[in-house]
Order: structure tokens, then sequence, then C-alpha cells
């Protein structure tokens, strides 16, 4: 009797839901074509926009010089993390590295020994070299301080560790 009704109530439920998904995905397939009939009028919409305002290139061009920062600092890049940033931070290392060695040591406490240890013959002189050269970006700064580690008596990884903590505290420092 169990099993009759078991196999009664598959039966029914099976039934059941074989007649409601076609209808639920009707709906579903002709909401679809509104939403992509509404998505394809707005894409006119904006392509219309574009056209007019790129007819006249002449002031496109007059709005993008208008619309320019006025106030960078002088030897600043206009874009993010530019060498006059980048050298400031790097100053900030050199000047504070008793913050740089406690911001690597809260990642990561032997990272931070290894480059306490390392840092006045390895890594203090090529942030200096770096202060020299005419561009520095973040991944400059992590790329030379990782060569500079590498081959003092640590792991190649480590070193990349070391140097990538060392862009990261220098970033936060400025």
């Amino acid at each position: 009797m169990k099993l009759k009704k078991s196999f009664g109530t598959l039966l029914a439920s099976a039934i059941l839901l074989t007649t409601v998904s076609p209808m639920a995905s009707a709906s579903e397939s002709l909401e679809t074509q509104k939403a992509v009939s509404n998505s394809s009028a707005e894409i006119e919409k904006d392509n219309k926009a574009l056209d007019d305002l790129f007819r006249n290139p002449e002031y496109v061009t007059e709005q993008t010089i208008n619309n320019l920062p006025t106030n960078l600092k002088e030897g600043s890049s206009e874009r993010i993390g530019g060498s006059f940033a980048v050298k400031k931070g790097i100053k900030a290392m050199i000047k504070n590295k008793e913050a740089v060695f406690s911001g690597v040591k809260k990642i990561s406490p032997r990272a931070g020994k290894s480059l306490e240890k390392r840092w006045d013959k390895y890594v203090e002189p090529t942030l200096n070299n770096i202060l020299k050269q005419e561009q520095a970006t973040w991944g400059n700064v992590e790329g030379q301080v990782a060569q500079a580690l590498m081959g003092t008596g640590i792991k190649d990884s480590s070193a990349r560790s070391i140097a990538y903590w060392v862009s990261q505290v220098g970033q936060f420092l400025i």
C-alpha cells in the first residue's frame, strides 16, 4: 500500500511538473524578448547621442582640454601612481625605515626580520638608485628591490614577497 501511494505521488508530481515547466519557460522567453527589444532601443539612442557628440571633433577636443586638472604639482605625472608620488613614497620609506620594518613584520614577522638585516646593504641603495631615475613606478620599485634581495641568502620567492610588501608599505606611507 505504501508503495502504491509513493508511486502515485511520484507520478502526480511528474505530470504536474511537465505541464508547469513549459508555461514558465514561455513566460521567461516573452520577458527576455521584451528586455532585448528595450536594450536595443537604448543602444540605438546611445549611438545617436555619440554620433551627435563626435560630429564636431573640435568641440570635443576643446572640452577635453578645458576639463584637464589645473592644480597638478610641478613634475607630477597625470596618471595615478606617477613618478612624483612614487618618489615621494620612496623618500618616506628611506626616512622612516622603522615604519617599513613594522609594516612588513605585521604581515610576516620572518620577512620583516630578513628585510631589517638586508636594508642598509641592499634595499636602501636600490631605493636611492630609483630616486635618480627619470621614471619610477611601484612595479619598478618592487622588481628592483626583489633583484637586490635575490642571492643574499634568502630564497628568490621570499625576495619577491618581501619586495612586494615593501612596495605596498611605501604606497601606504604616502
